[in-house]
């Protein structure tokens, strides 16, 4: 009767992590700008609130929020180039393919330096990242840094609108 219950137990507990899936399953499927909030001109630079829709695929059986996510970004010499952030938290339901609005609270430094350098490639750029993350019950504060710019872009912008 034991090992029934332990063969029972164990079945019940292999189905529920493979129903779950992974958080690595989560992916990113491409991005569209929808608004640019007026500029403000500030001492440290010119601040402004980015209005984005994120195309966000989650098969798992899992919520993904985060709770709060924090970047800086730097040009390729290593000088800062902006500071991002959330507005709120963002959440993708379990089993989700579809878009998310997203609005970032943005400090451009020194955007006088994009028009005298004729502008710059982003792409080279590197990023700081520091993101509090929740998975169902697990949470987690991630933080990165030297992150390529290019491989978070690697998604986006949609080839269709979103």
């Amino acid at each position: 009767m034991k090992r029934r219950i332990f063969l029972l137990v164990s079945l019940c507990f292999t189905l529920l992590l493979t129903g779950c899936g992974n958080p690595r399953d989560i992916s990113l499927t491409g991005y569209e700008l929808v608004k640019v909030d007026a500029l403000q001109f500030e001492e440290g630079g010119v601040h402004t609130t980015l209005h984005l829709k994120v195309g966000v695929n989650n098969p798992t059986g899992n919520k993904l929020t985060v709770k709060s996510l924090q970047a800086s970004v730097f040009k390729e010499n290593g000088d800062s180039f902006a500071d991002l952030a959330t507005l709120e938290e963002i959440t993708a339901p379990r089993h989700f393919n579809d878009t998310i609005p997203i609005a970032l609270d943005v400090l451009l430094k020194n955007p006088m330096a994009l028009m005298l350098d004729g502008g710059m490639d982003i792409r080279t750029m590197k990023a700081d990242i520091d993101a509090q993350v929740a998975w169902g019950s697990i949470k987690r504060n991630i933080v990165r840094t030297g992150v390529p710019i290019a491989k978070l872009l690697e998604n986006g912008p949609a080839k269709e609108k979103l």
